[in-house]
């Protein structure tokens, strides 16, 4: 029997691609997702803002958005991945008043100029490619009204190869995350500076995950003697 000549490459991110990448992890893998595991401290968060209206970018299977709505926010996600919106939308039907879901591209988003309070885009840059990356940006901005807030999340610093692993069948290799960027806090702030917005502030921080107190204590003990790298958030302002 003849067998396909393997072939070590880079894989190279298509919209198809990164589709079928996320539509699998949403029918096998979502708990691993990171609003999966900090939905209640980003809504902690976003809630300093006291916002009337959320809108998720790239929301996945929409804890965050769910629990937002739980506290009466007028919460929207939008996802690139048709099974991750189906998911999500199955799991916030019990809310008081639901957050709504759609399938789109976050560089092309269907919402009118001026309309959201605040706009998230949680542990997303890492995945865009300079085009869509941009497009994202000026979107958030666009959608956001006047003094509005961006809030980014993303792993601070990430070294891309010691998440890579290569495809034993074709030989393509690809970060297990699909991370295609890595950010440090000067180029998360250069990057949303030149989209326009001002003033900007990151900080480097450890999320805290959802789960009883002593859980956390744990996990953080745990994360100190790995040495884990903090993420970065940041704040950015619509003028």
């Amino acid at each position: 029997m003849d067998h396909p000549v393997f072939n070590p490459h880079e894989v190279q991110w298509t919209a198809e691609k990164v589709s079928q990448f996320w539509d699998f992890y949403a029918r096998n893998r979502h708990d691993d997702f990171f609003s999966e595991k900090h939905s209640h401290d980003l809504a902690k968060r976003v809630m300093r803002f006291h916002p009337r209206s959320v809108l998720d970018i790239g929301c996945g299977t929409g804890p965050f958005v769910a629990t937002i709505a739980r506290l009466g926010v007028d919460a929207t996600g939008i996802d690139s991945s048709p099974a991750i919106i189906e998911v999500a939308r199955s799991r916030s039907g019990a809310i008081p008043k639901p957050p709504s879901f759609f399938v789109g591209s976050i560089d092309a988003i269907p919402i009118r100029d001026s309309q959201v309070d605040v706009a998230t885009l949680f542990e997303v840059v890492e995945h865009l490619d300079d085009q869509t990356l941009s497009g994202a940006l000026a979107e958030s901005f666009r959608v956001l009204i006047p003094g509005g807030r961006l809030l980014v999340s993303t792993p601070n610093g990430e070294v891309l190869r010691d998440g890579t692993v290569e495809c034993p069948d074709c030989g393509g290799q690809f970060h297990t995350m699909q991370h295609v960027r890595s950010w440090t806090a000067e180029s998360l702030e250069s990057s949303l500076r030149s989209a326009g917005f001002s003033p900007v502030s990151v900080q480097s921080l450890r999320f805290v995950e959802n789960g009883p107190m002593l859980e956390t204590i744990l996990r953080r003990v745990y994360y100190f003697a790995r040495r884990q790298r903090p993420r970065l958030l940041a704040v950015a302002i619509r003028p």
